[in-house]
């Protein structure tokens, strides 16, 4: 058969009313989900590796210790001229936020409280994350927060509050499992007796926490409340016992 005995081919287009909305709909999932799935294979990592980079944990250790962070000089300070005052307006201030106070140094004018774990977002009723950044760290990791009240005396005669809350994060290593038998204790909240150890003999702890930095959104936000108490704006509640005396 010659060129010109082969019948001619046309292009033959679809009407324009075939096109329906569902029809559109699917075609553009599909070209959605191919986009991503291209995107996906070329991995998370938009930046040069640097191979010469230092670890992250590579840090100073002193950098992990919750003292190193309390020695850092205030970011809110609190000036009152009574002491009593201002001593029972830190520990109201420490209950409200949701602490439980650890220890009372009222001689040397010291206040702690309990290591707290951070609250999720719908703790609603908890007050020691207020804002947007630490609440999502507090809600991917677990995270725990203490606060201490220093109070010491100016040469005027009047008392000085400096308020400080670092910030700890929990890490914990990974289940070594050699046997098939020990799969359940991969995700099991039991312990083992001794600490672990790396691969190239290291002492590797099972569980411990380490100090991030100081929280100044919740230093501010205590100090706040602090002069509210001061200034007699909130009220403390205090329960009455036996063996309180009424006067």
């Amino acid at each position: 058969m010659t060129n010109a005995q082969r019948p001619s081919r046309q292009l033959e287009f679809l009407p324009a009313d075939s096109y329906s909305p569902s029809t559109v709909m699917m075609y553009f999932r599909t070209l959605l989900l191919a986009s991503l799935a291209l995107f996906g294979l070329t991995g998370c990592m938009l930046q040069k590796v640097d191979p010469n980079a230092k670890p992250a944990t590579s840090i100073d250790p002193k950098f992990a210790s919750s003292e190193y962070w309390f020695n850092q000089p205030a970011t809110e300070e609190v000036r009152w001229p009574n002491y009593d005052r201002l001593w029972d307006s830190c520990e109201a201030t420490a209950t409200d936020a949701g602490f439980s106070i650890d220890r009372f140094d009222y001689r040397t004018g010291l206040l702690s409280t309990k290591p707290l774990v951070s609250k999720q977002f719908f703790e609603l009723w908890k007050h020691d994350v207020v804002d947007f950044k630490s609440q999502a760290d507090s809600d991917t990791t677990t995270h725990r927060r203490t606060a201490h009240f220093k109070i010491s005396k100016l040469p005027d005669g009047c008392y000085l509050c400096q308020i400080k809350v670092v910030v700890e994060h929990y890490a914990m290593s990974e289940r070594r499992i050699t046997a098939v038998y020990q799969y359940r204790d991969a995700f099991s909240t039991r312990r083992p007796y001794e600490d672990q150890t790396a691969d190239d003999g290291t002492p590797l702890k099972v569980d411990y926490w380490y100090a991030e930095r100081r929280d100044h959104a919740v230093e501010h936000m205590l100090a706040e409340r602090l002069r509210q108490y001061l200034s007699g704006k909130l009220t403390q509640i205090r329960f009455v016992t036996d063996t309180d005396d009424p006067k």
